[in-house]
């Protein structure tokens, strides 16, 4: 009789770890619990944090439950993500974009804590730092088609994300041979001359000083040019949820749309952004949702040895192949082999391999690289834009 009660013990034991670990939404994710609360008051109290004019009102408060814990977050309207310059641009327009959505703040009660995030159509999205780590929440249609669903949004802690890419030949990065053939192609660059006649040198001369002595004031500030293609608004359906991520072009059979085509190798998507002049950003980088082969990520042109062209603020130039081409690029895309590729995957993944790197950690490895053409203190401004449409 003990002995059957310590088995069922076991058991129950058992069953209880299967369930904390047995929930998995795909193979990024071991464990997720759904979250669901009332979406149309936290939109009606984002309303009210918009319009805020009194210091209280201009707080926003989250309140659920999950993975055994009560989660009361007090979050505010992030007004420095964006640049003053912050642009929404399409094929004839800019438009005018409100910004309004995305907040930063912690739980309240909880030192050391942090929250950052989007709230849209009442759904909040992002991460929560807590003492006991890291929690990512995102749309449940993200991951499941199932609109039968009892909850809208799931909630993972960092612990319970699998990295495939970790161990072994899971994909993730281009094989050995593209990067020689970047590097290859990296040394081919032509750099063009022109040519001052003296005189009119000699004119302009203290001009170009007064010009060089007040840009380099402004060399503290690095301007990113972000696109996606229609893929990657596809999958994140709304304007509003892809700028939470990054930014958009919606269309996809434009004529001049680079990115039109479904069926396009890594290279030569990495090869169709650096096509495009990038002279006026020190990064240009491509987001979509495409499956690319042998389960690559990302790919960029990375700062190299003296002689070869690319990296951070590298500027067009002609190449071996007869075409004038932006080094200063990359792609990353959110898919792998069929399964959506959560950020923090991502961002770990692109840390130690420079050549696919992530945008975020692309910047961080690559400051160094900047210090002789930046001054130390790099301010990003970000300017958002649609690919080319027809």
């Amino acid at each position: 009789m003990v002995l059957l009660r310590v088995l069922i013990l076991l058991l129950s034991w058992a069953a209880g770890m299967g369930g904390q670990y047995g929930n998995p939404l795909n193979k990024y994710i071991r464990h997720y619990e759904g979250l669901s609360y009332n979406v149309d008051s936290l939109h009606q109290k984002h309303q009210r944090a918009k319009r805020a004019v009194s210091h209280e009102d201009q707080f926003l408060r989250l309140d659920f439950h999950a993975h055994g814990r009560h989660f009361n977050l007090r979050m505010k309207r992030d007004t420095s993500l964006f640049s003053d310059e912050f642009k929404v641009e399409t094929s004839n327009k800019v438009l005018d974009y409100d910004t309004s959505h995305i907040y930063t703040g912690h739980i309240y009660g909880e030192e050391g804590s942090f929250s950052h995030g989007s709230v849209i159509d009442g759904r909040f999205e992002g991460f929560i730092q807590t003492r006991g780590g890291t929690f990512y929440v995102e749309p449940a249609e993200r991951y499941i088609k199932d609109r039968t669903l009892p909850f809208h949004s799931v909630i993972y802690h960092e612990d319970d994300i699998n990295y495939p890419h970790k161990y072994g030949p899971q994909g993730g990065c281009a094989d050995h041979s593209v990067f020689e053939r970047m590097r290859k192609y990296q040394m081919t660059g032509v750099e063009e001359v022109t040519q001052i006649p003296q005189e009119e040198h000699a004119a302009n001369g203290p001009e170009l000083l007064r010009k060089k002595r007040t840009t380099s004031a402004e060399k503290n500030t690095c301007q990113l040019y972000i696109q996606t293609d229609h893929l990657f608004f596809k999958y994140y359906g709304t304007r509003e949820a892809v700028i939470a991520q990054i930014n958009t072009t919606a269309d996809e059979k434009g004529p001049t749309n680079p990115f039109r085509f479904p069926n396009i190798g890594v290279e030569k998507f990495l090869e169709l952004n650096s096509e495009q002049n990038h002279d006026d950003y020190c990064l240009a980088y491509v987001f979509t949702d495409r499956d690319f082969d042998d389960g690559v990520l990302g790919l960029a042109w990375v700062g190299a040895p003296s002689g070869s062209s690319g990296g951070i603020c590298e500027k067009s130039k002609l190449y071996s192949d007869g075409k004038k081409k932006s080094l200063n690029t990359g792609i990353i895309t959110v898919q792998n082999y069929g399964s959506h590729v959560p950020h923090k995957v991502l961002e770990y993944y692109y840390v130690p391999r420079v050549p696919c790197s992530s945008l975020l950690h692309f910047l961080h490895l690559q400051a160094n690289l900047a210090l002789n053409k930046l001054l130390p203190q790099i301010e990003i401004h970000i300017f958002f834009s649609t690919a080319n449409q027809g």
